[in-house]
């Protein structure tokens, strides 16, 4: 199922070995990387250390080299990083991407944003003229709206008013988070060339839209804890929550209003890809709340529908959720940018595909981070061990790898794993037998790897729409590290 959702894109480039084209010369020592596949390597450039493969960046053939994917495992342990090929006959003198160097890159973008942030969502409010330019009710447009700030906040407690609309947005803004959306925005305005410092204030209203959306999930959801500290409902309590969390969403808006010299039709023209966004996002977010999963499962074994009705179902809901967010980010890039309907598509397609790979690899890794850690554990442990933490399975909920399991295991084995899921299951041995069926029908590593090739795919696609420069090689390295560095 998930290998379909690329095929649109799968004609649309080659495997290339590189040193078989002409205008690249051959690396020295063994070095062969192809594009596409992983190698053993023990060219002398690259100078790797036992069991390393490296993966070249699907970049464009004009400069073939410029960083490749590794693994290494050595002395019992494993990581991952970026390592950059150089050869000067084919390739431009570009820094080492490491998986540091990404990491750091972002932590970098997370302090910009945060900074935006904060001047959307300040630490205090001075006074009603301070409330009324942070809000954004001072006039910009018409004249007559010159009272608005003494009408409508001069007599109000903004200690109060901070203390419940903007205090509990910057608890979780100040957690734990990526932050990688408003870093996906900035880094595809450079690549289309366009400079990322005059739009900096819609990276703070990008994260205030998902962070927004977090509190009133996670009201939806039961969750207790978000970005390693306690759910804003769990403080502040739920009708509070579900007004801070509704109201971060129009900090967009306020941050579009910031922008100085935004023409009218480019303001049209966010604003238009914001409310497409929001309104799927909550199309995705009605379908997630309404489950119809036990429908779906009696519609599967009466043969009434395929047995990969749960996981287009679920994946559809990835799509709305997860995936519009990141291919609409792109969108409001390339329209800043002046980007060509194609490449605008291509984008957009491409961080449609990471979100929902990001996602899937999200679903694979609460089933993973379950497993028991020792191979050796006793049964009982094992049971005790995935017991406690399957927060998919504890919530009844049917995710990605457990849906998959109709389409590669024997119905009546994949129909037990439903109604057990479906039935929240205490026991941890009921639980371990899950995880142990899918392990045996390699439904788990099945997902993974095809999450994975379609990020790729569609990258190859975007490849040919972007121009060379670093932000691309920065660009695909963000792509890869969503759907790559994931602990599954």
């Amino acid at each position: 199922m998930l290998s379909r959702l690329t095929a649109r894109h799968s004609s649309l480039s080659q495997f290339t070995t590189v040193s078989n084209c002409a205008t690249h010369p051959q690396h020295d020592g063994n070095v062969r990387i192809i594009h596409g596949a992983r190698r053993k390597l023990t060219g002398s450039r690259l100078k790797p250390k036992p069991s390393t493969e490296v993966l070249r960046s699907p970049t464009a053939l004009s400069h073939e080299n410029r960083f490749a994917e590794g693994r290494k495992n050595e002395y019992g342990s494993s990581y991952v990083e970026l390592t950059y090929v150089r050869n000067s006959d084919c390739a431009q003198d570009r820094p080492v991407k490491s998986l540091q160097d990404v990491k750091d890159d972002m932590a970098r973008s997370a302090s910009l944003t945060l900074r935006e942030v904060s001047n959307l969502y300040p630490p205090l409010l001075e006074d009603a003229e301070h409330a009324a330019n942070t809000l954004q009710l001072n006039p910009k447009f018409d004249g007559t709206t010159h009272d608005i700030p003494s009408r409508y906040l001069e007599d109000l407690p903004l200690d109060t008013l901070h203390r419940h609309f903007f205090a509990p947005v910057r608890h979780l803004v100040n957690g734990r988070a990526k932050v990688w959306r408003p870093y996906l925005f900035s880094l595809s305005l450079q690549a289309l060339g366009a400079d990322p410092d005059m739009f900096r204030p819609l990276m703070g209203g990008i994260e205030l839209i998902h962070t927004g959306s977090l509190i009133v999930d996670d009201i939806q959801d039961g969750t207790s804890i978000r970005r390693g500290v306690p759910a804003v409902h769990t403080q502040w309590g739920i009708p509070t929550a579900i007004n801070a969390g509704a109201a971060a969403y129009f900090a967009f808006h306020t941050a579009v209003q910031s922008i100085p010299g935004l023409t009218p039709e480019k303001m049209l023209g966010l604003m238009h890809i914001y409310f497409e966004m929001m309104r799927l996002g909550h199309i995705g977010q009605a379908l997630d709340i309404a489950g119809q999963q036990r429908s779906l499962l009696s519609d599967i074994v009466a043969g009434r529908a395929g047995p990969d009705a749960l996981e287009k179902s679920i994946l559809a809901i990835h799509r709305l959720k997860t995936g519009v967010f990141s291919s609409h980010v792109a969108k409001m890039a390339a329209l800043l940018a002046n980007a060509s309907a194609a490449q605008t598509q291509a984008l957009a397609d491409h961080w449609e595909c990471v979100g929902i790979a990001h996602q899937i690899l999200d679903d694979v890794e609460d089933i993973r981070r379950a497993l028991p850690s020792q191979e050796n554990q006793e049964q009982d442990d094992r049971a005790r061990a995935v017991k406690r933490h399957s927060s998919d399975i504890q919530a009844g909920k049917i995710n990605i790898p457990l849906a998959r399991a109709g389409s590669l295991m024997p119905l009546s084995e994949a129909q037990w794993v439903w109604e057990t899921v479906l039935n929240r299951p205490e026991d941890g041995t009921a639980i371990q037998r899950v995880f142990d069926l899918l392990e045996s029908y390699e439904v788990i590593d099945g997902c993974i790897s095809d999450a994975r090739a379609m990020v790729r795919e569609s990258w190859r696609h975007l490849d040919y729409y972007l121009p060379d420069s670093q932000a691309k090689d920065d660009l695909y390295a963000l792509s890869w590290y969503m759907a790559e560095y994931k602990h599954v």
